[in-house]
């Protein structure tokens, strides 16, 4: 070797010694991350598996059930993902289902007024997930014989969509026939 691969050899060395710590440091970090991200990623899936799950015991009537999961999916969730993460809120709005699918309209509309204020200020005034808060607001507030304001959300619900959507779309249909009933509940008989 020369004497010029040499002196770079001790200064890679030297500047090796004074850096070695970062060095550490920075692969320790990345480490942890990697180990963070899997362990969350598995957190996630177990969130997933976990509100499917409730899902399935809300398609075969089991309210209860179906609450008893979603308020454990939901506090979960909110420590994994955050309390905004949209995955977040969609358990919050299925727990807002089977609230109300058991009587219990005022903890349910409590929940969806909670998603829709988190869903208006994480993803503005325009979008579908809105619109779905605005559609099961809707129905809970009819369920409470709060019509004036039920027929408001529906209206929004219905309007969204129709922008979004079209005519004829599932959404929109559904919105648009909540609105006719809470419209035709409105007129004297």
């Amino acid at each position: 070797m020369s004497a010029n691969s040499d002196s770079r050899l001790s200064r890679f060395g030297s500047s090796f010694i004074h850096r070695g710590p970062a060095v550490v440091a920075f692969f320790f970090a990345i480490v942890s991350f990697a180990v963070f991200a899997l362990a969350a990623h598995e957190d996630k899936a177990a969130l997933e598996k976990r509100h499917d799950h409730a899902n399935e015991l809300y398609a075969h009537g089991k309210y209860a059930e179906a609450e008893v999961e979603l308020r454990a999916a939901a506090a979960n969730a909110r420590h994994v993902l955050g309390p905004e993460h949209r995955h977040t809120l969609t358990i919050r709005d299925s727990l807002g289902k089977a609230l109300c699918a058991q009587g219990k309209y005022a903890a349910a509309e409590k929940e969806y007024r909670a998603v829709l204020a988190i869903r208006e200020r994480a993803m503005g005034e325009s979008h579908d997930d809105i619109y779905l808060s605005c559609d099961h607001l809707a129905a809970c507030l009819a369920n409470q014989h709060k019509t004036p304001e039920a027929l408001d959300f529906a209206r929004r619900a219905y309007e969204g969509w129709h922008t979004m959507y079209g005519e004829n779309h599932l959404y929109t249909n559904n919105a648009r026939k909540l609105l006719e009933e809470l419209e035709q509940s409105q007129k004297p008989r």
